[in-house]
């Protein structure tokens, strides 16, 4: 149960930080409750992680996360874990560079 929870934050962060790497600089939008933030920001960075499938980007953060979750599992190294937000900066990064 433990591992699984740590997983799913690293997912999150993962979203988060593929999000802050894109979208970084354009128009945010706006919420009426800054609470909002913390489904909306995940939630943009999954749509345009889903969105950067189709450059080959999103295949590439899609493998790799699944991969480090999965040494995750079986190594029991964080790691692997701290490997995820950084996946998603990278890739969300190239993906603006390829997209515009």
């Amino acid at each position: 149960m433990k591992k699984s929870a740590f997983i799913l934050i690293a997912w999150y962060f993962l979203f988060v930080s593929f999000y802050i790497s894109y979208f970084i600089g354009l128009e945010q939008p706006s919420l009426t409750n800054p609470l909002f933030y913390l489904i909306a920001i995940p939630y943009f960075g999954f749509g345009a992680m889903v969105w950067s499938v189709f450059s080959g980007v999103g295949i590439f953060t899609f493998l790799a996360s699944v991969v480090s979750s999965v040494l995750w599992l079986k190594k029991d190294k964080i790691v692997y874990l701290f490997l995820l937000p950084i996946v998603g900066l990278l890739s969300g990064g190239i993906f603006r560079y390829i997209a515009t």
